[in-house]
Parts: structure tokens; sequence; C-alpha cells
């Protein structure tokens, strides 16, 4: 589109190619901008600091009890999710262009903040992110299951390098055993209290066993809704995002196109799924998680307007429905 510009500019006045440079550069701007996505990663450690993705700024913020924060600045992270390994370490993918070629590497980072290379780094053309790893030391991830399509496979690496599909390949939303299950388009991706796998998956809430059985809790339901979001040029229905399951069994989304955390009680509960939190003043979020009687929700600028004003952590006390806003 931009070439047949070029073409036009030169058979302008001078000055009148200055204004339509700028109206060229301008839209190239807005076009990137609509186009850029946030992370939606955030874990709690086990002192209460509550670490993020920034995927604006290329950053992991890291946020105490007291509210101070702290950037990890010795590297760049293009990371979109991250996950605690069982010791406690911190697991983040980086995706970053070489030589104009997407290259993937999985760091490992201490509690000390030393940062160590577990995979890569590796040329790819598929975007692979939402790492797990279990007690055995194998790792989970989920990638593209080809090229021609964006949908999703659920991946094990075990501890002698090989890979394996645990779940995926089969028609989308599908559940299953194994390669007859389907994801569209997975998200977070997190451990649950049983030793599970739960993802966000398109429009769905989903968990998968380490065995491969694929069970959907909520899909394309009434309570997720229909929106048309200010960050997106088109319409996305229940786009979700991050996703986060307590010590009770109780899932956490976010829907970032209808601006709101849905809660998902435990399957043995009388209690229904429900929107819990609602973002404001032109932020959605993108993940959350609970801390006590508190929900902790991390948010990205929802309008095109507001992008350079980076993500924001808000604690919302459920009972008195009162929130604060912690960071920046």
């Amino acid at each position: 589109m931009y070439l047949n510009y070029v073409h036009l500019l030169f058979r302008l006045e001078p000055s009148q190619r200055s204004i339509s440079l700028i109206v060229i550069l301008l839209s190239a701007t807005i076009a990137q901008t609509v186009y850029s996505h946030p992370g939606w990663g955030m874990v709690e450690f086990e002192n209460g600091t509550i670490a993020f993705t920034d995927l604006f700024n290329s950053r992991i913020t890291l946020v105490d009890t007291d509210g101070d924060i702290e950037h990890l600045t010795n590297h760049r992270f293009h990371t979109h999710d991250m996950s605690l390994t069982p010791d406690g370490s911190l697991l983040a993918e980086n995706r970053d262009y070489y030589n104009n070629h997407p290259r993937m590497v999985l760091y490992e980072i201490s509690h000390d903040g030393a940062v160590e290379i577990v995979d890569g780094p590796y040329d790819t053309e598929k975007e692979i992110f939402g790492y797990l790893r279990d007690h055995n030391g194998n790792y989970y991830g989920t990638t593209h299951f080809d090229k021609q399509t964006s949908y999703r496979v659920i991946f094990k690496w075990d501890t002698q390098g090989k890979r394996t599909i645990l779940a995926g390949g089969g028609q989308p939303y599908t559940d299953g055993q194994g390669v007859e299950a389907g994801f569209y388009r997975i998200s977070g991706m997190t451990w649950g209290a049983d030793s599970t796998i739960y993802v966000a998956d398109g429009e769905s809430v989903r968990k998968i066993s380490l065995t491969g059985d694929v069970t959907t809790l909520l899909k394309d339901s009434e309570l997720l809704g229909h929106h048309k979001h200010e960050f997106y040029t088109g319409t996305r229905r229940n786009h979700l995002y991050g996703i986060n399951v307590n010590i009770n069994g109780t899932v956490l989304v976010a829907n970032y196109a209808m601006k709101t955390i849905i809660e998902i009680p435990p399957q043995n509960s009388r209690k229904k799924a429900g929107v819990i939190y609602t973002s404001t003043e032109g932020f959605s979020p993108v993940n959350a998680l609970h801390q006590n009687e508190k929900l902790i929700v991390l948010e990205s600028p929802a309008l095109t307007s507001s992008i350079n004003l980076g993500m924001r952590l808000v604690e919302y006390h459920i009972h008195l429905d009162q929130k604060r806003i912690v960071s920046p």
C-alpha cells in the first residue's frame, strides 16, 4: 500500500511532498501500534513478590509486598508468558529478531537474579511460549501445529531432550486424548494444584492432564459475551489472555476484549463462573491472581492513544469493592 503512496509522492510539488510524507509516516506508526499486543505473564513468589511481563518495554518487572519496584535490566525480555519452576526459579521465553529472522531463547532466572539459557537460541518461524517445568524436570510448551494455521499443540520436552506432542492436532476446541484433541489459539498457560495444565484457548478455558487428556471448563458462554475492543481494528469475541489457578482449584482468566476477570470455581463447588472484576480508565486486564482476600490484576492500556502508559498492577479488595494502583 505504501509503495503506491511513494510513487505518487514524487509527482507532487515539493511543498505537498512534506505534508504527504508526514501522513504516510503517521499512518505507518498507527498501523504498527494497532497490531501490537501486551504480554500476560504474572506469577507470585513465596515471599509475596509479584513478577510480570512488560512487552511494550521488553522487560520483566518485580513488585514486592511494600510496593517497591525493580526491573530486570540485564537482559531485554520480549516475554509473553512466564511461570515458576518447582524450586522457585522463573521461566521466561524471549523472542527477538536476528538478521531479520525470528529467534527463540528460553531463560531460567534464579532467586539471586542469575540468568541461564535453558533452550536456544535457535531460529523459528513458530511462536513458542508458555513454558512449564514439572517436578521431574520435564518441560511443557505450546506452539503452532503448522505454518499455515494458528492452531496450537502442547508439546512435552523430557530430560533427554526428546520432544513429543502431549495433546493437540485435532479440530479446534475438541476434547479428547492426545492428538485427538484440538486447540485453537492458546495464550495463557499455568499449573493447577493437581499437577494439571490449564490454558486460555481462544474462547475457552481448558485443562490438560499429564497423560494428554483434554477437558473444557468454559467455552463460548454467554458469560463471555461479544465486544468490539478499541485495541484492535476488528471485532474479537472472547479474547482470553492470562490464566492462574489458586491452591483450592479456583481459576482466574482475563477476558481482554470484555475488560473483565472471570472466576471459575472448583468443579466440586456449587458456585457458578462469573465476572469478579472489570477494568476501567482505558485499561484491560491480561492476568490476575488471588492474594489472601485481595485480587491482584495485571492491566494493559486498552486504547492505542494510551499505549505508552505501559503495564500496571491493581490491587482489588473483593469484599470492600475497592481498588488501588500498585504500579507504576
